[in-house]
């Protein structure tokens, strides 16, 4: 009979921790507070579980482009243009009908 033992991992540091949002049903960037830097809105979850969150962190939202979408995104994925980039390069937007490749510079 085969077993299992895990043990505590020798390679691998915890860098940061978020809170889980999942699932993130709509999301808004607005200064609805009026302090001139936008903050992120988010619902969150579902039925009597379900959460309105305000993001802010110590970095301000800057919009760098706006862009209307044909519809609401399934999902969102970056990519390198290399394998040796430090950055990603390139944003994936999947739609049900569509799919979009934005650049970033």
């Amino acid at each position: 009979m085969a077993t299992f033992s895990p043990r505590e991992p020798v390679n691998l540091e915890a860098k940061d921790e978020l809170m889980n949002l999942a699932p993130i049903n709509d999301m808004k960037v607005e200064d609805l507070t009026g302090e001139r830097t936008a903050q992120i809105y988010l619902a969150c979850g579902k039925g009597a579980q379900g959460t309105v969150r305000a993001l802010r962190h110590g970095l301000s939202v800057i919009e760098m482009a706006v862009t209307q979408m044909p519809g609401r995104p399934l999902s969102v994925n970056t990519l390198k243009g290399s394998i040796d980039d430090e950055l990603h390069k390139y944003m994936i937007v999947t739609f049900p009908e569509s799919t979009i490749v934005l650049q970033i510079n």
